[in-house]
């Protein structure tokens, strides 16, 4: 039992090593960036055509201060990736981190490179992850046929309106 209780707060102890500097540092971005996009203009747009708070919040505030915040996330994954080796050392708590260092020690190199793949691999997995989440949260995916009606008609009256602007009159 005593055994298990030390294994749990190391790991707690490691989580939180690796966890809370991206905690604090993702939370002032999240503040700044929201503050930012609530003085702007389609936000109070949004308010004087009547739209409650909570919409106005999610729809529009959102989704424009969440992007610093999910581009943050790609390097902040690769450090707590990294960072993991060691800690996982220090705080001995057992993973991929581990063998790695043991094998620099033993200067197993094959274990080495295979454990280098290993966490490139999973670097290379999560940031695309992350720029697929980023390109969908931007553009979003719309299958709605209502939506997609709605937005050819915007596109067919700006393009009429820029045939209109573009007319050549006549001279006087």
């Amino acid at each position: 039992m005593d055994d298990e209780r030390r294994q749990l707060e190391d790991d707690f102890h490691a989580v939180m090593t690796l966890a809370l500097p991206y905690f604090a540092y993702i939370a002032r971005l999240s503040r700044a960036s929201i503050l930012e996009v609530l003085r702007s203009d389609y936000v109070r747009t949004a308010r004087a055509k009547g739209l409650s708070e909570s919409v106005i919040m999610v729809k529009h505030v959102l989704k424009g201060a969440l992007l610093p915040v999910v581009s943050y996330l790609g390097p902040a994954f690769a450090h707590i990736v990294t960072g993991s080796i060691v800690v996982e050392t220090i705080f001995r708590v057992p993973g991929l981190g581990r063998h790695f260092v043991q094998s620099a020690l033993n200067r197993d190199y094959t274990l080495i490179m295979g454990t280098v793949i290993v966490y490139s691999v999973i670097l290379l997995v999560m940031n695309l992850s992350l720029t697929y989440s980023m390109a969908s949260w931007i553009h979003g995916f719309h299958t709605d046929e209502k939506i997609t009606k709605h937005r050819a008609w915007g596109i067919e009256q700006r393009v009429e309106g820029m045939a209109k602007r573009n007319t050549v009159l006549p001279n006087r």
